[in-house]
């Protein structure tokens, strides 16, 4: 498989995102956060939230691993099918991460309060995913826009649902009663 334009792109993004994510993984593991200014970081809790550190970790391994790919897809101006396939599903498993990032710290952080996050629709996913729609070889032209537009109305869906409250705590009662299951 030969590099073309936006793969170039793709490890561009993947080296930002792989120094991003050192130093967010970096501030996170220091005692005083923010790089020696205590109380600086008003996110500092979430941050350090085990489960978000974990995601943060997850998202890092992915990101060094098409970054690696990456550079060596440039320096070889060619990648094996086997690599390809992996760097392509491992650009969907960051998506997916992402939109995990968002469920995760919205429903265990949060508390299902999503109006008051100021949550926002993961732009990059949604990108990545119509990545892997290009790079996979369709032809048809109409096929492509519509399942790009049908990426972009799922992710926004996704979002909508995320968004909202979800009631966890009293949404589960026994059928045709108003008493709770717990």
């Amino acid at each position: 498989m030969k590099i073309k334009r936006q793969d170039y792109i793709l490890i561009g993004i993947s080296a930002i995102a792989v120094i991003g994510l050192i130093l967010s993984c970096i501030n996170m593991l220091l005692p005083v956060h923010e790089y020696g200014s205590k109380g600086f970081d008003p996110f500092r809790d979430y941050y350090t939230n085990k489960g978000i550190v974990l995601i943060f970790i997850a998202r890092l391994i992915f990101w060094l691993t098409v970054c690696v790919l990456g550079i060596i897809w440039i320096k070889n101006k060619t990648i094996k099918p086997l690599n390809f396939n992996l760097l392509l599903l491992i650009i969907l498993i960051i998506a997916l991460i992402h939109w995990f990032e968002l469920w995760y710290g919205s429903t265990f952080y949060y508390g299902e309060v999503r109006d008051k996050q100021g949550l926002g629709v993961p732009i990059l996913c949604i990108v990545l995913q119509i990545y892997v729609l290009l790079r996979l070889g369709l032809t048809k032209k109409t096929l492509i826009i519509g399942l790009i537009a049908l990426i972009i109305i799922m992710n926004y869906g996704i979002y909508s649902l995320v968004y909202e409250n979800w009631g966890l705590y009293h949404d589960f009662y026994f059928p045709g009663t108003n008493i709770p299951i717990w």
